[in-house]
């Protein structure tokens, strides 16, 4: 995506689905550049059995500056009930 201001792809969405949790339970969506290094936290709360499309990332760290170009992994982990489960996928950002 390209966040520069031109509100043409200036913000990434991320979307998952919590499915057969028996109640709240903890989920994280975190940023990371390519050697691991935290870049900024877009959630961390509780959420229950749904389909989640509300969060997304305008392409700004922790001190809500925009980030250099490049490729960044976004990580969604969940707790279960029975088990904890995460995703990562990769965003590509341009200038």
């Amino acid at each position: 995506f390209t966040p520069n201001g031109d509100n043409v792809n200036d913000k990434v969405s991320v979307r998952y689905s919590l499915l057969t949790v028996s109640a709240l339970r903890p989920v994280n969506v975190s940023v990371y550049d390519l050697s691991g290094r935290l870049v900024r936290v877009l959630h961390d709360a509780l959420e229950s059995n749904g389909r989640y499309e509300d969060k997304t990332w305008d392409g700004r760290d922790g001190n809500d500056q925009l980030v250099a170009p490049g490729i960044y992994l976004v990580r969604v982990a969940a707790a279960g009930d029975a088990k904890s489960d995460e995703q990562l996928r990769l965003v590509a950002v341009a200038y």
